[in-house]
């Protein structure tokens, strides 16, 4: 009786233990908790400290599938677990790891905070939950306007975490509907109102062409933005001249007709009888010297007195 109770104890734990649901793998993309660890300071003040804190998990959000564990957090798990050595990591992955792994998330981003002028400058790294090896690193400006270093922190979240998604968009104000637009070589399908998404943050080269005018060339700044940014070309205020000339055809030159009557001197009869004066002029010279006594013939004077 008893090896029977036994034996269906056994058979109800297990069924209540198949029933649980298995443990879920920890997430590894971008939709997965991030935790920020304590920032670590290069000569400037705990205030700095913690506002550049602030400004990376407010840019860690701004990637729209993540849960954020901010530094205080991260700070008071590490007090009650009584693992103060995790609050010294000083970039060194294997610690940033286990201090991922104690408060439950997939990755973990710290760094330090060095002062630059006004601003700010933060070295930052994101490491893996139970990994001995950095996943990225960038560097962070903070400095000018609070809408400046919002967009300097996004900006180094997504090169952290989401470096795929680190691009540009723009948007071209065309006012010639049918022109063609070439960006490093490389022609875009261009619909009016409708951004061009994913062109990488930096110069490009940009080429916008129609037959009956100019090229439009420039060199253009792509920066890192969620919103597209608008490009107004303006091909109107150069309009090829040759175009015309081929419709209309070529202009004829004006000719003024002179109605006065010439002097004397412009007459026709004028150059004809001078021509004929000087003929023979060189005639009758060329005549006498042929009759005349030559330089070198002998002349004999009468001197009898």
């Amino acid at each position: 009786m008893t090896h029977k109770l036994t034996g269906a104890l056994v058979l109800l734990l297990a069924g209540l233990a198949s029933a649980q649901p298995p443990p879920s793998p920890a997430p590894t993309g971008p939709a997965a908790t991030v935790a920020v660890a304590p920032f670590g300071t290069l000569g400037v003040d705990e205030k700095a400290v913690r506002e550049a804190e602030k400004q990376v998990e407010a840019g860690l959000l701004a990637l729209g599938d993540v849960r954020v564990v901010s530094a205080t957090e991260v700070e008071k798990a590490v007090k009650k677990a009584r693992r103060p050595e995790l609050l010294l990591c000083e970039g060194a992955p294997r610690c940033l790891g286990e201090l991922a792994t104690l408060v439950g998330a997939a990755r973990v981003v710290g760094g330090d905070v060095g002062g630059l002028g006004e601003g700010q400058i933060l070295y930052l790294k994101a490491v893996r939950a139970n990994f001995d090896r950095e996943l990225a690193s960038t560097t962070a400006t903070l400095e000018g306007s609070a809408e400046a270093r919002k967009g300097a922190a996004t900006a180094a979240a997504f090169r952290l975490l989401a470096p795929e998604r680190y691009v540009g968009s723009l948007v071209f104000e065309l006012d010639v509907a049918d022109a063609q637009v070439y960006l490093d070589g490389r022609k875009l399908a261009v619909r009016k109102g409708v951004p061009v998404k994913g062109i990488a943050v930096g110069t490009h080269a940009l080429r916008v062409t129609h037959e009956a005018y100019h090229d439009w060339l420039r060199f253009v700044d792509v920066p890192f933005s969620t919103a597209p940014v608008q490009l107004d070309v303006d091909l109107a205020k150069y309009p090829i001249i040759t175009d015309e000339m081929k419709a209309g055809g070529p202009t004829p030159i004006a000719r003024r007709i002179i109605t006065e009557p010439l002097p004397w001197y412009r007459r026709w009869w004028v150059p004809v009888a001078g021509g004929a004066v000087l003929l023979g002029t060189v005639t009758t010279i060329v005549y006498l010297s042929a009759k005349g006594i030559g330089a070198d013939d002998e002349v004999q004077l009468d001197t009898t007195p």
